[in-house]
């Protein structure tokens, strides 16, 4: 009798470098893999939106090459990149979800090292030593460092050459402390055809997603509502519009709709309009050619192309050029993409989900937007009600973002009654994000276990609790002229009896200014510095460097 072949089965991460290392043109570590050695079935992990293209565009390679079986791409929500502690709960949870989920009770499993941060490299190396992973630990060697040809080894973790001595029950206590608590995820794995050494060639890959859910909270009426409103959408294969004011959790809503319909085993792709380069914009969404323009050394599939059987996340639809709305009309209604630099129409498969937080009617008025293109994307609506039409959710906010920033750091920190008392009558002009904000300062300029009514008034100012309209000086937004202002104001600063470590104190203040300027950037590092008023050159140094876990959080722009 024939034995049955075990299939095979790699895990790696997707960085940068994939599917094409600019400015060399080589192919990136995985794909590089890929057309060395066979697999039978790929997982791949995505840690950010930025890289699910790129995922995606590896999948196409090696399907038109015939490289792979099928493919599963897993969304692993990561606070940090260089956090040990969280990367290996988190990795450690996914992989088992995994391995659960595929169709075959043994697999010959494999680990490509090379992409990744030194974190996630590390943490690989403790899984396999730890027994936790039964698998091979590859390491690449590009073309271009190996006499122009590309060259892969097995990396030995031979306690003669590594003399580490861990199992699980060793990990550090302060792992379940620090690190997250891993996000239930759906399984979205379907059952393959059973691998057979008689198989008549590899069938056509598959692409499964695995999405954590988005993190929410809140109780009140207004809240249920909207997820009610979007849970109910969701079930429509139609394109939705949602409105909102600025921070008001609109890409949170998006993603909701997405899981919750029968494309969340596809992909979602988030595009902020408003920070497309206009002279990037139709490479950004439908995708480029070869040389289509100085600098485009590879084709790119696009974010269309990269969301197909999947969400197209749009948020400030309005911000779009003219010219770029005629063309994104043409793709809604014909449901084709053209390359830059081609002439040939690709066929997608997008369900777009578009945000604004502008009245997109006044701007049809003015001539800004067109009317068509609003029909098209209006077909079912939501409005994301304001944070202070909902200040009952305003405590359970405030816990879960201070939740986040102890698992982070490996604290208690809690507020006083009257500390939360304080945030919950606060107006929030710029609505969840704003407190988001605004609990990371009151976390770091805590000096103990209990953040007081004190410091929040410190941080907050005097503005904003409890009149009608939000103050029309910004006072009390959280923004970083607050502090600048209090400086000549007299704004009174809590000083411990014990006294404070004012340099680590300045440190940490200064990596939330470093994160609040990139959330209000949208990652873009020139915009973020030039918000704190610092020269951009030094200002990526910084993150480079002494917050290199704030930079992996950002996709860079």
């Amino acid at each position: 009798m024939q034995e049955t072949r075990v299939p095979s089965l790699l895990f790696s991460f997707v960085g940068s470098h994939e599917p094409i290392q600019d400015p060399v043109g080589d192919p990136g570590p995985v794909l590089s893999l890929l057309r060395h050695r066979p697999f039978d079935h790929v997982v791949l992990f995505v840690t950010s939106d930025d890289y699910k293209e790129r995922a995606i565009t590896v999948k196409r390679v090696a399907d038109a090459e015939g490289l792979v079986r099928t493919f599963s791409f897993v969304d692993l929500v990561l606070e940090s990149v260089v956090n040990y502690e969280e990367i290996f709960t988190r990795l450690h949870q996914a992989v088992r979800d995994v391995l659960a989920s595929l169709p075959h009770d043994r697999y010959r499993k494999s680990i490509l090292l090379d992409p990744g941060t030194p974190q996630m490299q590390t943490v690989w190396f403790l899984l396999v030593k730890a027994e936790l992973i039964d698998a091979k630990l590859l390491q690449g060697t590009p073309a271009r460092f190996s006499g122009g040809r590309y060259r892969c080894r097995e990396v030995s973790i031979d306690p003669g050459r590594v003399p580490l001595h861990l199992s699980y029950g060793t990990v550090p206590t302060s792992t379940a402390r620090s690190a997250p608590p891993p996000t239930e995820c759906k399984i979205l794995f379907q059952a393959d055809e059973q691998l057979t050494d008689d198989s008549a060639g590899p069938p056509p890959a598959t692409t499964r997603w695995r999405s954590q859910s988005p993190p929410m909270a809140g109780h009140s009426a207004v809240f249920e509502a909207l997820i009610t409103s979007a849970s109910r959408v969701a079930r429509f294969r139609k394109n939705v519009l949602i409105s909102g004011e600025t921070g008001s959790g609109k890409e949170l809503v998006a993603r909701l709709i997405h899981n919750r319909s029968d494309r969340a085993s596809g992909p979602f792709i988030a595009v902020n309009c408003a920070a497309i380069s206009e002279t990037l914009a139709e490479s950004e969404l439908f995708g480029h050619r070869k040389g289509a323009y100085s600098g485009a050394s590879g084709d790119r599939d696009g974010r269309f192309r990269a969301a197909h059987g999947g969400t197209l996340f749009l948020d400030e639809v309005g911000e779009l050029r003219p010219e770029m709305q005629s063309k994104l009309l043409r793709v809604l209604e014909d449901h084709v993409v053209t390359p830059l630099g081609s002439d040939q129409e690709i066929t997608v498969d997008v369900r777009v989900i578009a945000a604004t937080n502008g009245n997109l009617l006044e701007a049809i008025g003015d001539g800004r937007f067109r009317e068509d293109l609003y029909e098209r994307l209006q077909t079912l609506t939501i409005n994301v009600p304001p944070l202070r039409e909902r200040v009952e959710d305003i405590p359970d906010l405030a816990r879960f973002f201070l939740d986040k920033e102890n698992s982070e750091n490996g604290s208690h920190k809690e507020y006083s009654p009257a500390a939360m008392e304080a945030l919950s009558g606060f107006r929030w002009p710029r609505n969840v994000r704003q407190l988001a904000n605004t609990v990371a300062k009151l976390y770091v300029h805590s000096a103990d276990d209990i953040i007081t009514l004190d410091l929040v008034e410190s941080v907050l100012g005097s503005g904003d609790f409890g009149t009608d309209e939000p103050d029309a000086t910004g006072a009390g937004d959280g923004a970083a002229g607050d502090d600048a202002a209090g400086e000549t104001a007299g704004t009174p600063v809590y000083l411990p009896p014990d006294g404070v470590d004012l340099p680590a104190l300045l440190t940490r203040m200064e990596r939330s200014y470093y994160v609040a300027a990139l959330e209000a950037a949208e990652g873009n590092r020139a915009e973020a510095a030039g918000l704190l008023g610092v020269n951009a050159p030094a200002f990526r140094k910084a993150l480079r460097g002494r917050f290199a876990d704030v930079n992996g959080r950002f996709a860079k722009k």
